[in-house]
């Protein structure tokens, strides 16, 4: 192999872990993964077949439960959970306000998300911290300024915690459960 070559195999490698093989789709007994984006413009009419097939007969043996539910038994599967989030979560503040929330922890014990109550249907934005188990995260209205403060502990399938006003500093009672 050239050192030509070399490189491009080298430099292929990288953007396809880079990537992370986003772009996919399945059939009946296969998965696809289209690396056209991947290749450089001039790479593009080089006449390289981008369009990689692979049989899930012969990846079965790798595939964890929720990838036998999705490709070969067909399993339901609604009746798998992700243990990771972003998890959907339904709740009520002061037991009366119901909400849908949707929140991931990012790098360095920050996390985001939104929430929107039921009745509303109206996004709003969620930005803060956490340390293992515990969130604390600010509302922000559309004006950058923030209304106020959700805590929460994270237990199984549950939020408990505390929703508190920014300007009046009222506390109410907050949780919430995956679904």
């Amino acid at each position: 192999m050239t050192e030509y070559h070399q490189k491009f195999l080298e430099s292929m490698i990288s953007s396809i872990t880079d990537d992370g093989l986003s772009e996919f789709y399945f059939t009946k007994d296969s998965i696809y993964v289209d690396s056209d984006h991947l290749l450089t413009k001039h790479e593009k009419f080089m006449e390289l077949d981008h369009l990689t097939a692979i049989a899930i007969s012969d990846i079965k043996y790798l595939l964890n439960a929720h990838g036998k539910g999705a490709l070969l038994t067909g399993n339901r599967l609604s009746s798998y959970y992700s243990q990771h989030e972003p998890q959907l979560y339904f709740g009520k503040i002061d037991h009366k306000y119901p909400f849908v929330l949707l929140y991931k922890p990012s790098n360095q014990n920050t996390c985001y998300g939104i929430y929107a109550y039921q009745k509303y249907g109206l996004g709003i934005n969620l930005e803060g911290e956490y340390n293992l188990n515990t969130f604390t995260m600010k509302e922000w209205d559309f004006y950058t300024e923030s209304t106020g403060k959700i805590s929460f502990e994270k237990t199984g399938k549950g939020l408990t915690g505390t929703w508190t006003d920014s300007k009046s500093n009222n506390s109410l009672n907050f949780e919430a459960i995956r679904k």
